[in-house]
């Protein structure tokens, strides 16, 4: 399941919450927030994941993306990357 703003575990947005109850996906990725977190959901069994903010507005400081393998329903491999701005390279 893929959601723009999709809240996060313990406080999903209502839409989600009626969604997971029909059916649990096993990897549940959302933003909105610009808040990176990646977390085993327990109570529906699945991997949350917010990739935080890959964008040059707004107020984050850190630019972030995940990057993971999928394959079938096993993830592997996943890594946190932050982008470095042009002027901030070497």
């Amino acid at each position: 399941m893929i959601k723009h703003i999709g809240g996060s575990p313990d406080h999903y947005d209502h839409s989600v919450r009626e969604q997971l109850l029909i059916e649990t996906p096993d990897l549940l990725v959302c933003g909105h927030s610009h808040i990176l977190k990646v977390m085993h959901d327990k109570k529906y069994g699945m991997l949350f994941i917010n990739p935080g903010a890959a964008g040059l507005q707004g107020w984050q400081q850190v630019r972030t993306l995940v990057r993971l393998e999928v394959d079938g329903r096993n993830f592997r491999n996943l890594e946190v990357l932050e982008i470095k701005r042009e002027n901030d390279l070497p």
